[in-house]
């Protein structure tokens, strides 16, 4: 299997969570497209003691959707399957997620030990009431062989959650991530078009257009084909589709679908003229030798037209023959050109993500001045951008340090779908000061898990208890480096333009120091603030994360404490700290 050697190779990876762990967040950063392995540590895994049979839990704002999974790993090879009481156990999951008393959710069974469930919990439970959950996907991830007891136990699963959520608006998935599962994820990244198979269209070439890079044909095909194929194929129909790879939100889609549907059912010989149609990718496509009425093609993937494809195939009509729809098919083999074909297919509508700043001027100049500083930053998504720098990942800590933690703990597509928002975050924004805010994020990140291990040895401090209690809240992180910027001028002893400091030059170059230097250099401060803001928080995260008042008086004694802390000490991380920073960048 070509993705356990790429496993194998995570050498880093595997010293520091243990083959175990890195086994299941790495294939988790496959299978969500996620580029921050250390964040998915830091955010969802679970610490160990009284976690209620879950290895790992995610509750995803951008995509609205919870990721439940648990997970095992085997040292002695593939040739066993797995075993499907650890399948069983997502049934005790749920149960304690969705209506397990928060009290008892403290502490483990012997009532010793802070459990890791409680605040995930209460954010899981705020989210459905706010109707911000439109997925659920229960995943049992092993690198083992797939079976069909573990298939069974994992649709009883489902089928009690069903029961459990009653809420028809919910789509609730099962998956067994084994072997093949993984295997397939993991090629799939390897090609913009995952049906391989040679498809047959009943329906001749009607016009052709063509360059040296690609070519291009227009025909009309029916509903019954259309949904033949996606009966069989599924998603992978749409492996190339910006769309189905980032997903649209239900309130949006369902409305879209609507439409659809009525016109199929009502109207089906409209259809042809009121519908934009879809395009096709495929590697090649000619007339069948054999039928001069047919068509072959060489793999498929639709990049435009997911949702018609999917509300056709859930309509029902007399005859789905009689629909109509107009299709492009495109033929590439050119990387590059594909790529261009995928991306500008999809952009008459908006996607929902930072995709389409990638050419952005604003997004140009941070990159040159990244690769000035010695470091790349990418614009590319997901789980195979090498870069530790990039778009997605520096936009929710800078939004947060500028002060909008309600909005950044909201999501990442909350700061790219608002122009206020992105320009408060990019627009004249210096590479040292994203740089700053990065390493803020990834020092608070790292202090959470270390203090995860920590608790799991039972050796955590009461107070530090309560700093895991709320670092495992979704939003804290982001309301706690809002307090930071906000308390930068009490930190560094003069006037500070918090949109502008940044590392001071000769401290932010990679010749100087690496990222993981830089946020090593960042943690002291970090420690120290997590834990007054700790003691200063006498009451539920959840009752003042949206509390105006109540961060301004948190932000006045954080402010207060730190004064008196550099007085008290010269020897100071405040101290220490602001030697490295440009306070007007």
């Amino acid at each position: 299997m070509d993705y356990l050697k790429n496993f194998k190779d995570q050498t880093l990876l595997i010293e520091k969570y243990g083959e175990e762990k890195a086994y299941l967040l790495w294939v988790m950063g496959m299978y969500l497209d996620f580029p921050d392995i250390d964040q998915l540590a830091s955010e969802s895994l679970t610490d160990g003691h009284g976690d209620k049979k879950i290895d790992f839990v995610r509750l995803d704002l951008d995509s609205k959707r919870l990721i439940v999974a648990q997970g095992t790993y085997s040292s002695n090879g593939a040739v066993y399957k797995a075993k499907s009481n650890k399948a069983s156990d997502l049934n005790t999951a749920f149960a304690w997620i969705l209506s397990g008393n928060l009290d008892d959710l403290r502490t483990d069974e012997n009532g010793k030990f802070k459990n890791s469930l409680r605040e995930i919990a209460q954010d899981i439970r705020e989210a459905l009431g706010n109707k911000e959950i439109e997925d659920i996907e229960i995943l049992y991830v092993h690198n083992l062989a797939e079976s069909k007891n573990v298939r069974d136990e994992l649709d009883t699963v489902k089928a009690n959650l069903i029961k459990l959520i009653n809420d028809s608006d919910i789509i609730i998935n099962a998956e067994e991530v084994g072997l093949q599962y993984t295997e397939r994820i993991y090629r799939l990244r390897e090609t913009a078009i995952a049906v391989k198979d040679t498809i047959k269209l009943p329906e001749k070439i009607k016009f052709e257009e063509s360059n040296e890079k690609w070519k291009a044909s227009i025909f009309t095909v029916n509903g019954q084909w259309l949904k033949t194929l996606y009966t069989e194929y599924g998603d992978n129909l749409f492996s190339a589709n910006y769309r189905n790879f980032l997903g649209i939100s239900r309130r949006g889609r369902k409305k879209i679908n609507n439409g659809i549907k009525t016109t199929v059912e009502n109207e089906a010989e409209n259809f042809w003229a009121f519908n934009n149609g879809i395009t096709i990718l495929t590697t090649k496509f000619y007339a069948n030798p054999g039928n001069n009425n047919e068509t072959l093609l060489e793999g498929i993937s639709i990049i435009n037209g997911a949702q018609t494809t999917g509300s056709i195939s859930h309509s029902n009509p007399e005859n789905l023959e009689a629909v109509k729809v107009l299709c492009r098919i495109i033929e590439s083999t050119d990387e590059n050109t594909i790529n261009s074909i995928v991306k500008y297919n999809n952009t008459q509508n908006e996607i929902t993500t930072w995709d389409k700043y990638s050419g952005n001027p604003e997004q140009v100049r941070i990159a040159t001045e990244f690769d000035k500083l010695g470091y790349t930053y990418s614009f590319k998504r997901g789980f195979e951008n090498h870069s530790e720098l990039s778009i997605e990942l520096v936009a929710q800590p800078t939004s947060a340090l500028h002060g909008n933690y309600v909005e950044a703990g909201s999501g990442k597509n909350n700061i790219f779908e608002s122009t206020s928002l992105y320009n408060d975050a990019f627009h004249n924004t210096k590479s040292k000061h994203l740089l700053l805010a990065y390493c803020f994020v990834k020092a608070i990140d790292a202090r959470c898990y270390e203090l995860k291990v920590k608790n799991n040895d039972t050796r955590c401090t009461t107070d530090e208890i309560k700093q895991l209690s709320l670092l495992r809240h979704l939003r804290f992180k982001y309301f706690l480096l809002s307090i930071i910027g906000d308390s930068l001028e009490s930190i560094i002893g003069e006037s500070v333009d918090k949109h502008n400091v940044a590392f001071a030059n000769g401290i932010a170059s990679a010749s100087s120091n690496s990222i993981q230097e830089l946020i090593d250099r960042c943690k002291p401060l970090i420690v120290i603030t997590l834990s007054i803001v700790a003691r200063v928080i006498d009451s539920e995260f959840a009752q003042i994360i949206n509390d105006k008042e109540s961060y301004r008086q948190i932000v006045s004694t954080v402010r207060s404490t730190i004064e008196i802390g550099k007085m008290t000490d010269t020897n100071n991380p405040f101290t220490n700290f602001a030697a490295l920073i440009d306070p007007k960048g």
